[in-house]
């Protein structure tokens, strides 16, 4: 069977957003254990309604905090009452508002009103290089979402369902601007759009945002004392660009006329690849950016295709090829039709015989992998 990789198809309008795990990240583990987030307010109870209003969650807020105070002293705290009993009012030191109060205000709106189903959060831990804890949001928010913890005993908070996203990535592995942004100690902060691309690239081997699409392709081997080791490999990932060249351009039966290092050169179009990079170190691999949203999962078919066991019957490979690249392009609401028929014809067994083989034999070259080839060359050189 062919390894044909899923792509992941990311909302243009997605928020990536910064969760504290309360103070000292006193719940990091709980988190990772229960995949919720929860704001540290014990006995804060939610509805629909709830989050119409500044007033609803400031009664909330409060009854909360009295919740705290008597789980902390419940010999000189009274049981907490019902919301109903608590003011509107977000309450002030003299004249200055109560920031650690409105902070609780506006971090509930924000989990519960603003970050959205598929939106990212990043919970850091406490140590520097230690991996952090990523998720996307599974769910959107509903009344009946409260949890019970331990600590806050029978009293529930609200919660956004988790689903964690498996990496393992450190802090330090990010750049540095994000970096920055992850020792910020507020409960929920999002993060500036400029920095999404750079946290999407090491979170997913294989995605399409909007007009961009991105694909990891891995090395398992290399050795440097071959100077020719990627050609073979480099050339088929020039060979595929090109060939989705012509396919948009309507020429693919002129290409396949070609020899195809001649198509490969007369078609090959820099304009597509926004971004193109080799890290080997054994292992490492290629990290390519495209422009537009069906040109890495046109690349990946491609290389499918040419990676893929001789001993298959190649028309059955590009028949599951085409059905997943269909299927995935259909998440985009883009027409794989004409890409599908010139990826039928312009993958052959000179293809997988003349550079497949020999990518594989160099490189051990494969689509499959989750640690991005940068970070997998870069720590064969820390080591």
């Amino acid at each position: 069977m062919t390894y044909i990789p899923t792509f992941k198809v990311i909302r243009e309008d997605v928020g990536i957003y910064l969760f504290y795990a309360g103070k000292n990240r006193k719940f990091f583990e709980e988190t990772r254990r229960s995949k919720a987030l929860f704001l540290d307010l014990p006995g804060f109870t939610a509805s629909k309604t709830t989050f119409e209003a500044d007033s609803d969650i400031a009664r909330q807020v409060h009854r909360a905090r009295a919740v705290r105070r008597y789980l902390n002293n419940p010999t000189d705290n009274p049981r907490p009452q019902g919301a109903s009993n608590y003011p509107t009012e977000i309450p002030t030191n003299g004249r200055r508002v109560d920031r650690t109060f409105l902070a609780d205000v506006i971090n509930s709106r924000i989990l519960f009103q603003e970050i959205k189903k598929g939106d990212l959060v990043i919970l850091t831990p406490g140590n520097h290089y230690d991996p952090v804890l990523l998720g996307e949001i599974a769910t959107e928010w509903e009344p009946e979402d409260h949890l019970t913890i331990e600590e806050f005993r029978e009293y529930t908070v609200p919660y956004r369902k988790v689903k964690w996203v498996q990496h393992d990535l450190a802090r330090s592995d990010f750049a540095r601007e994000v970096g920055r942004h992850m020792q910020n100690r507020r409960a929920v902060t999002q993060i500036s759009e400029e920095y999404y691309e750079n946290i999407f690239k090491l979170i997913y081997p294989r995605y399409i945002w909007g007009n961009i699409s991105k694909l990891d392709i891995f090395s398992e081997t290399y050795s440097s004392n071959d100077p020719t080791a990627t050609y073979e490999a480099s050339f088929l990932i020039k060979y595929a660009i090109a060939l989705f060249v012509a396919t948009e351009k309507g020429e693919e039966e002129k290409f396949l006329a070609l020899d195809k290092a001649v198509a490969a050169d007369l078609y090959f179009d820099p304009a597509i690849v926004d971004q193109m990079i080799q890290s080997f170190g054994s292992p490492g691999g290629y990290v390519g950016r495209f422009k537009g949203a069906v040109a890495a999962v046109f690349v990946a078919g491609v290389l499918a295709v040419a990676l893929s066991d001789e001993i298959q019957d190649v028309s059955q490979v590009h028949d599951e090829v085409v059905t997943e690249a269909s299927k995935q392009a259909d998440d985009t609401q883009i027409d794989f039709t004409p890409y599908a028929n010139s990826l039928r014809a312009g993958t052959d067994d000179e293809l997988r015989e003349k550079y497949g083989r020999q990518a594989q034999a160099k490189l051990g070259l494969t689509l499959e992998g989750t640690t991005p080839p940068e970070i997998r060359s870069r720590e064969v050189h820390e080591r």
